[in-house]
């Protein structure tokens, strides 16, 4: 069981561009799968406060992303946090999730990286630090805006 970790997200449009990101700080957490579904129902919340109601969800847990899709119940550790998650989806107009390589997910990286650092959580709407900003411009740059 890990001690602590740090859930790091950036939400962006289309276009790319940052429309919020933050991190969170997590306890007791009996593992990395555990965390990652953690991340993805605490970024649904942040969303929802912030106004935005049609999501993509990306993650680089092909399990996790492969039992959000399922349609089963989920009776592993962390099939209370999907359901969580499940239940927290219906509010939305829409919700998809998908899963993206290491590489794609650099900038959630970066922010559990910055989070990582200080003991506090923080959120940021339209912005992010600054290291997390130069990673997501770099990557806006091959974004197809067709």
């Amino acid at each position: 069981m890990q001690d602590k970790s740090c859930s790091g997200f950036i939400i962006r449009d289309s276009a790319g561009f940052i429309l919020g990101s933050g991190f969170i700080h997590n306890h007791h957490i009996a593992s990395v799968f555990m965390e990652e579904a953690l991340t993805i129902l605490q970024v649904i919340h942040f969303a929802k406060d912030i106004g935005i109601t049609r999501l993509t969800l990306e993650s680089d847990s092909k399990k996790i992303i492969q039992k959000l899709i399922e349609n089963t119940a989920d009776l592993s550790e962390v099939g209370p946090i999907l359901g969580d998650v499940k239940n927290a989806v219906g509010s939305l107009t829409s919700c998809s999730f998908g899963f993206t390589g290491r590489n794609g997910n650099r900038e959630a990286h970066a922010m559990a990286v910055e989070g990582s650092r200080v003991t506090y959580d923080q959120f940021w709407i339209e912005d992010a630090p600054e290291k997390a900003l130069q990673v997501a411009d770099d990557d806006r740059r091959f974004i197809d805006p067709a």
